[in-house]
């Protein structure tokens, strides 16, 4: 009792009570994950993720968002330290339209990504000169991962810029630095932290990605059309090992990338 009411004066019933809320969201986050988990044999999922079709399946998900975020990466990089660094005519509108995608439902996104890179749109028609076809390819794929994602890079990077003192970068122009130089050894490498954070998000969003893919290119199979064919074909028992699978690999990549990204800045304690 008196180990109890001490830790309430250390850190205050504020921050017992924030914690005590932080408790309750991550056990609702976390119990469905090991209730599933502890409903099926890890034998029949060990063979499930090496059967041919759901290895296939995982592999072009990462091949595909991997492919989405390099994309955003190019794109979206730019846009990112414009929005950072210059205020111009229209930039909330620009940065509203950014956040466009995750606001519209993913079915209305895949509806929309159809009809401008189907077959009959105008999109899809340009790239038809080129031998590219968006419907039912991995370029499909790619492109819907892409809209519904690089939001989440956007956003990143240009925090990340924010993030970097406009000094830093004046110093090196008065040192006789080009505005490209600048950007490339000083800025970008300064930012990188957060960029390669947003890259993270961006890629684990286009994974999780369904509605807009299976829209616009339901072939070749990701995961998660495969787990939707699944458990409309075959219903629960069949799909969950494929299931358990997706979130095993997907958890274990995920935090191989947190892992690579480092250690967290240390937190200034208030006393």
């Amino acid at each position: 009792m008196k180990d109890t009411l001490w830790n309430i004066k250390k850190y205050g019933a504020f921050t017992i009570f924030f914690i005590i809320l932080s408790i309750t969201l991550f056990i609702l986050l976390i119990i469905p994950i090991f209730n599933i988990m502890s409903q099926e044999n890890p034998l029949i999922v060990f063979d499930t993720l090496f059967t041919d079709y759901v290895a296939g399946a995982i592999i072009t998900s990462f091949y595909c968002s991997f492919l989405s975020t390099l994309l955003s990466f190019c794109l979206g990089i730019p846009l990112g330290y414009l929005l950072a660094r210059y205020n111009f005519f229209g930039k909330r509108i620009v940065d509203s339209i950014v956040d466009l995608p995750i606001l519209i439902p993913h079915s209305v996104a895949g509806i929309l990504l159809l009809t401008a890179y189907g077959q009959q749109g105008f999109l899809g028609q340009f790239f038809s000169n080129f031998n590219i076809s968006f419907y039912d390819t991995p370029w499909g794929i790619v492109i819907a991962m892409f809209f519904v994602s690089a939001p989440f890079l956007i956003k990143g990077a240009r925090d990340a810029f924010e993030n970097v003192s406009p000094n830093i970068e004046k110093a090196a122009r008065t040192l006789g630095a080009s505005r490209s130089r600048t950007f490339l050894t000083i800025t970008l490498p300064v930012a990188s932290r957060g960029i390669f954070t947003s890259c993270i998000l961006c890629w684990a969003r286009g994974i999780s990605e369904f509605g807009a893919v299976y829209i616009l290119a339901s072939t070749p199979l990701i995961g998660s059309v495969l787990v939707y064919y699944e458990f409309e074909g075959a219903g629960l028992i069949a799909v969950r090992p494929i299931a358990i699978a997706l979130i095993l690999v997907t958890l274990l990549i995920f935090i191989g990338l947190k892992l690579v990204q480092g250690k967290s800045r240390p937190i200034t304690r208030v006393t």
